[in-house]
């Protein structure tokens, strides 16, 4: 199981949010699914509102 806590991935992610990353392209930098991509950038789209 790859740790999805770092902050190398909060950046991969937050670079899809952007914009700046496609999440076909984070995908491939994280080792994960295209998929899981999509559900971490909901994810962190929530904190922000919430924080």
């Amino acid at each position: 199981m790859k740790d999805l806590n770092g902050s190398f991935v909060k950046v991969a992610i937050g670079r899809a949010l952007e914009g700046k990353l496609t999440n076909d392209e984070a995908a491939a930098k994280l080792g994960i699914s295209k998929r899981y991509v999509q559900k971490l950038k909901a994810k962190m789209r929530g904190e922000q509102i919430a924080g």
